[in-house]
């Protein structure tokens, strides 16, 4: 695959463009991309279809139940952010306003957090081992997104290593034409730098144990099912890491709110810079 950027003339290839570029990453990546439409499209009209629905009329019971689920299953919200350290702004002889600021969202931190806490969580412990659950959870997917790369890398390896090996295929057969000693090693004489790279790919091939070539086509749709999963992987990495982050925000806040010596200690340096 080539590329033709607005500040070129001239097409540049993908491999001067790095791995991002090749065809496997770029079909693996307009792929994702398609899947992600279509569930975004689906869940519009899922959402769409409930709003325009007729409300069915519910029992008191299955109102319970649905309450007792909700609450089994902790909120998250995406406004949840870290608390403003307080105490490195007055130190570093911030505003008034800007301190008077940060109070004021530190608050709204502290009552998004202590509504979540109470809708989700029947004690601290519980929110302690939500948060080890949930960096465990990242930490795998983690670990599962990473176990791609290595794989991708020895595939693309070996697909370089057999393209070096076609380009000499002409001089090997017409080496094995020749019909005398002699004139094989004159030939292979004259053509000694395509034999070095030959023997050198033999001896990548019988190192790695391979006693047969894939074709490139095969390893190129191997290399693309991989980035696909790669992908795939990632995706869950990242949805892991964000519960993880919101969930670890959460308890330090809720940390903060009970931590009444470092509030003394706040207005202890506000009343000394007075």
């Amino acid at each position: 695959m080539s590329y033709l950027t607005p500040d070129r003339t001239k097409p540049i290839t993908a491999r001067k463009l790095g791995d991002d570029f090749d065809r496997a990453a770029v079909l693996a990546r307009l792929e994702q991309n398609a899947h992600r439409v279509v569930e975004e499209r689906a869940a519009a009209l899922k959402s769409e279809k409930a709003q325009t629905a007729p409300q069915q009329p519910r029992s008191v019971i299955g109102r319970l139940r649905e309450a007792e689920k909700a609450a089994k299953q902790p909120k998250i919200s995406t406004n949840l952010k870290r608390m403003i350290d307080i105490d490195a702004l007055i130190e570093e002889g911030k505003s008034n306003a800007l301190i008077q600021w940060a109070k004021v969202q530190n608050l709204k931190q502290m009552a998004i957090a202590h509504n979540l806490y109470h809708e989700g969580y029947l004690s601290l412990d519980e929110l302690d081992n939500a948060v080890d659950t949930a960096q465990t959870a990242m930490q795998k997917s983690y670990a599962e997104h990473k176990a791609f790369k290595p794989k991708i890398d020895e595939k693309k390896e070996l697909r370089e290593w057999i393209l070096k090996y076609a380009k000499t295929r002409d001089v090997r057969n017409e080496y094995k034409a020749q019909k005398t000693d002699k004139k094989k090693a004159a030939y292979r004489t004259a053509h000694k730098d395509d034999f070095v790279i030959a023997d050198a790919c033999t001896r990548f091939f019988k190192a790695h144990g391979i006693t047969k070539l894939p074709s490139r086509e095969t390893l190129q749709k191997e290399i693309y099912a991989l980035t696909s999963q790669e992908n795939e992987a990632y995706n869950v990495y990242r949805a892991d890491k964000a519960r993880f982050d919101e969930l670890n925000t959460m308890q330090k806040t809720i940390t903060e709110i009970l931590s009444t010596p470092k509030q003394e200690k706040t207005k202890k340096k506000e009343q000394e810079l007075e």
